[in-house]
């Protein structure tokens, strides 16, 4: 049977809510609905007859009250439980993220054979114009100015002040690179932001029409290395945010590069970081190292 609609609420007739404010709940079927307007639009409610009821139960009131009760108190405790697991499992990873970091510092530490290279160029796409290259204990295996093809960027020559002027009688790249290479050769090369230096000695090459080298080095990148031990995770990237070399050095107590950033120098910082990490005593983490964001909340 299709119920009557009402735009006001007859004589004789309650919604349940309405009942319930009057102490009794309705024992029949509906009747009637009413119409009201919301914000979200028109709405529409059950009316009972207002003799076809009995009054409310206090002990099945207090029942169900405490079945909310109870219920409410078991999804707190659920939500609780499943929040401290997953900074369980966060704490997990970041743990094995720190370890497996560690041990990648201490590894190229370790090893004597492992250098550290820097580079300064014409700008974030252009050549080398400066390139250093030490040892474990930073001590300068290779060091040379490069006379490049192409204009240094006044952005570039802010950070390293290299002028073109400055770099006029310097060597060309085909000279540096016959010097270099040798100390390459096969050879893992760390560096801070390896794909950066890389790609810079690529970019060299090409402009003047060298071919790749026979037993290229193996690179190592200290700064993706880094990035647990710099504890910034980006959860909009999924991914661990880089430090500067500079912020690195100053995270882990160790002098860094100069303000006006030279190869050498930088080469020499990226050492020295490379060993502090490596020397010091981590710590076992607890759930308040872990950064906020790299924990997977439950909905």
């Amino acid at each position: 049977m299709t119920l009557p609609v009402h735009e006001r609420i007859p004589d004789g007739l309650n919604h349940r809510t309405g009942l319930k404010n009057l102490g009794v709940v309705p024992v029949g079927q509906p009747v009637a609905k009413y119409r009201y307007r919301t914000r979200k639009g028109y709405l529409t409610c059950e009316l009972y007859d207002v003799t076809q009821v009995r009054p409310v139960d206090p002990m099945r009131v207090a029942a169900g009250l405490q079945a909310t009760e109870t219920r409410k108190l078991a999804e707190k405790a659920r939500r609780q439980a499943a929040c401290a697991q997953a900074e369980q499992d966060a704490l997990k990873m970041y743990q094995h993220a720190v370890d497996r970091a560690v041990k990648r510092f201490r590894f190229w530490h370790d090893d004597p054979q492992t250098g550290y290279l820097d580079t300064e160029t014409t700008g974030l796409s252009g050549q080398v114009i400066e390139v250093a290259l030490v040892d474990r204990h930073g001590h300068m295996q290779f060091h040379s100015l490069v006379r490049p093809t192409i204009p240094v960027e006044p952005e570039a020559q802010a950070v390293h002040d290299l002028s073109d002027a400055e770099l006029a009688d310097a060597p060309s790249w085909t000279e540096v690179a016959q010097q270099l290479r040798p100390w390459l050769d096969g050879r893992r090369i760390v560096a801070f932001n390896a794909d950066f230096d890389q790609a810079r000695l690529k970019t060299s090459d090409e402009a003047h029409g060298l071919p790749p080298q026979d037993n290229p080095p193996i690179w190592r990148c200290a700064m993706e290395a880094f990035g647990p031990l710099h504890g910034d995770w980006s959860d909009y990237h999924g991914d661990w945010r880089w430090a500067s070399l500079l912020g690195a050095c100053r995270q882990m107590g160790v002098p860094p590069e100069a303000a006006t950033h030279r190869a050498l120098g930088g080469a020499q910082a990226l050492a020295r970081l490379v060993s502090a990490v490596a020397t010091r005593e981590w710590p076992v983490l607890t759930v308040a190292d872990v950064p906020k964001d790299f924990v997977e909340w439950p909905e």
